[in-house]
Order: C-alpha cells, then structure tokens, then sequence
C-alpha cells in the first residue's frame, strides 16, 4: 500500500537520478531504465471486507467508517461508488442460513458515496451515522445488516475479494451494572486485624474512550432490599442473615469510573468489632451485606444487574501455629535410633509436616499426649484433626479416641473437648467443636491420645501400644 512520501526514499531517489545522468554523461548511447522494476500497478480495496460486527451504542447518533484504499505504484486514478446492494444479505443468508434482515432506511445515514481518488491518494472515507433512537425500536435489533459493493471506474484494477462489505451493527445500551452477583468475603477474626477490607467491582457496558462520547461516570451505591437476601437464602441450604448497618460502610469518594476507563475496584469494610454481644462475645453466623446501585451521573442503570450481594461469614479461623513450641510428649519416632533422622517429629503436627509414633519395640503405653505452649492466650473454638492421605504412611492415622485440654498455667488442666472416631479410620479430618462454655481464653493446649482402633500390643484394658499418625492439629479460634 503506497503512504505519505518517506524523506528517506525521497533522498534515496535524489542520489539515483544525479548518479544516473552522471552515466548518461559519460555513456552517452541508450540504457534502460529500471527505476520501477518491482513496483506493482495500482489497485483499490476495501480496508475491512466480508462481514464485520460492529458495537454500536445508543448515544443517540453513534458512527463508524468504510475506508476505500488505493495501493501501488501511484499512476492511477480512480472514480469509486460504495453501493447499497440488499442483494448481498439474500446470497449470505442462502449461503449460510442466517435471517438478516435489511436496516431500515430512518436507523442510518451516510455521508458522501462517491468520491475520486487522485494520484497520490491513498484512501478515501465514508462515515456511517447510527440513529440508535429508530434502532431501540427494532424488534430484533441485533439481526440487521448494512449491505455495500464498492464499483471502480475502468482502468484500475480491483481487488475482487476485497470489494464486498457486510456491516452487522450490534446495539448496545450503555449501561452500569455490577458484573457480579455474589461474592464471598469472609470476615475471619484477629486481634491484629479487626477489620477486613474487601473490594467489588462495578462497569459499564460501552468504551469509555470514543470521543465525544467521554465521560466521568458518578454513581451512588446504596445498601440492597432485604428482599434481595430472601431470595437468596430461598435458593440455598446456608442461611444468611442481614449484616448489621455498623459494621460495614463503603468509601464514596471512590464511586467515580473515570474517562477512558470501563470499570472500578470499590472498597468496602467490615467491622469486626460491631459484632459482639453485651457479654464481649462475638456474634459468630453467616451474614449477607445486599447493595445496589441506585443512581448515575450518565445514561442508565442495568435492572437486572444493578444488585449484587456480599457474603460475609464470621466465623474464627485458623491459627499460625508455625512459632508455637511443644513442651511435653511421650511417643515420636526419631526415639527409635534406626530412625532418629526422621522429620515426623511432634512439632509436625503445629507446621503440617506430621508425626509418627515410635515404631520399634518396646513401645510406650497409651495414652500418648502432647503439650503444647501457644505463646499467649487464646480462645479456642475447635480443633481438627487431619491425617495424612498417603496410602504408604503407616497407619494412615489409627487414632480412635482422647481429650483436648487447657490450661493457663501448665500445671492446672480443663478439659474442653472428648474426641471419638469411633473405629473408622477412613475419614482424613476429625473435627472437634469447642463448646460454647469452654471457649475461655487459656496460654496452654493438650492433646491426648487414650485410645487406638488397632493395637501394636496390648489393648484397651492395658493401655495396650499401637502404630499412628497425625499430619496436622488446625487450632481455630481467636486472640
């Protein structure tokens, strides 16, 4: 495709035209010219052929372009018409089995059809100027189609399979909306941390970088109906309940999409704190924070997604327990020298890496127990056991009943937990609820094993020994 002229080739030419009477000059018989060697004749095109989608935003007037290109060496002129030919849309559907209809006549207007490209052009523009006003009216606006041919005069060659031009305008409203309709935001609780900061995102439907069509977007978000949570809870077999108005608030000053942008990140925060009883003690449940968008600045709000719902449980959640020390314990493997290189230490059992009972003969007699200093005080909601899934692991857990207790003092024991597996070795996590009369605050955890489902040696009445493990002890709960 031939461009503006290039300074550079233009000296380039220069130097050869000088170098080439310089050699006239001295040979003065008949040479030939092989400045155009390589160059091709000039031919003209569409830029965009086939069939093209085009977006098309209802503005009122939305427009877009048919560009006609000329490559080439540049000799050549030409006269071009771009037709409207609804003859195209009956061959495409045959073609294809599409139903494309004609756009009706008031939905567009077109600016100048026909148009000379002199020498030295290269393209030629013709705009297309959407009324989406007569479009909304369409009963199936999506299924028209604009049909153009480009005819060129005679003595230019044509591109044949660039000459045909389908425009499918897809309308589009533009829109703000909240691309989500749910999203789960979990509040879990920490002293170092008593809120919780989540984000939602909300967008609009059209590019915000089409001049004139440039704007700021303002909108204002507002707390949902309680409706919107009933429907929800209707649909699920988890009950919310509504989220407290002092323990959220969002941050107007963020509710801004700014030109040349199509969607924002909104914070939100949650307040932990708010949710505590008389007592001091946490309002632990499933809670549900509906919002909606209620106003904006520019053309309108998308209904069916102009709502969304933050789910928010609040419940304790997981301690690190990685810095916690193990003060007591009666059985590991590395007492056995053959395997005293081992890493399955009781320590394991606070980092995920696991513990393993002591393997070889004699073996010590249950209960085995472990003592645990958790720096400082705590709260313990519940305690899952989780056992290792690999099938080569010893025992693949084998642990069947014992206690949890605390203490303040470590010498001083309560005992807040009675754990059974019964004899069913086959689930990989044991969960022991605290119950609510025990969940008092306490520096010091015990874990205690009183019984196997299979015995090493022994049994039940004798304390009898066995083969286990533990891959981790997930304390939940809260500082």
């Amino acid at each position: 495709m031939k461009t503006a002229r290039n300074p550079i080739i233009s000296t380039i030419s220069t130097i050869s035209i000088i170098s080439t009477i310089s050699i006239i000059s001295i040979f003065p018989t008949g040479c030939t010219d092989h400045r155009l060697d390589g160059m091709v004749d000039d031919k003209v095109y569409l830029l965009n052929y086939d069939m093209q989608h085009i977006d098309v935003y209802n503005f009122g007037e939305y427009t877009s372009s048919v560009v006609v290109c000329k490559s080439g060496i540049g000799t050549a002129t030409a006269d071009v018409e771009l037709e409207i030919n609804q003859d195209l849309i009956i061959r495409y559907n045959n073609f294809l089995g599409t139903t494309y209809q004609m756009l009706p006549a008031n939905c567009y207007s077109l600016s100048e059809t026909k148009f000379h490209l002199a020498k030295d052009d290269v393209r030629k523009v013709m705009t297309i100027t959407y009324h989406t006003g007569a479009m909304a009216e369409l009963a199936d606006r999506n299924n028209y189609v604009l049909p153009f041919q480009m005819k060129v005069s005679q003595g230019i060659e044509v591109d044949p399979d660039r000459q045909i031009l389908l425009i499918q305008p897809t309308f589009i409203e533009p829109l703000i909306f909240f691309p989500q309709s749910a999203i789960p935001a979990a509040m879990p609780v920490s002293a170092a941390n008593p809120n919780t900061q989540y984000s939602f995102t909300t967008a609009i439907t059209y590019r915000n970088l089409i001049d004139p069509f440039v704007w700021d977007v303002n909108f204002q978000i507002e707390p949902g109906p309680a409706a919107l949570l009933d429907a929800y809870n209707a649909a699920q077999s988890i009950q919310y309940t509504l989220l407290p108005a002092e323990a959220y608030s969002f941050d107007a000053s963020q509710w801004t999409i700014a030109k040349g942008r199509t969607i924002k990140d909104l914070p939100v925060h949650f307040y932990k704190k708010q949710l505590v009883d008389g007592e001091g003690k946490y309002l632990f449940g499933n809670y549900a924070l509906p919002v909606q968008m209620s106003s904006v600045s520019v053309w309108g709000i998308d209904a069916a997604r102009s709502t969304m719902l933050f789910l928010t449980p609040f419940y304790p959640s997981p301690f690190d327990a990685n810095a916690w020390e193990v003060l007591e314990w009666n059985s590991d493997i590395t007492m056995d020298e053959q395997n005293a290189s081992s890493t399955l230490t009781p320590d394991g059992m606070l980092r995920g890496t696991g513990w393993r009972s002591k393997q070889i003969q004699p073996l010590p007699l249950l209960p085995y127990y472990f003592v645990f200093d958790m720096l400082t005080p705590k709260t313990i909601t519940q305690i899952n056991i989780h056992f290792p899934t690999s099938e080569g692991n010893t025992g693949r857990g084998n642990l069947r009943h014992g206690t949890f207790q605390i203490s303040s003092d470590n010498e001083n024991w309560t005992e807040i937990a009675f754990w059974d597996r019964g004899t069913n070795d086959s689930p990989r996590i044991h969960a022991s609820p605290i119950a609510l009369e025990n969940q008092v605050q306490a520096r010091y955890l015990k874990f205690e094993i009183t019984r196997a489902i299979n015995y090493a040696s022994g049994n039940f009445n004798d304390g009898g020994s066995a083969l286990m493990d533990v891959q981790r002890l997930e304390v939940i709960g809260f500082e």
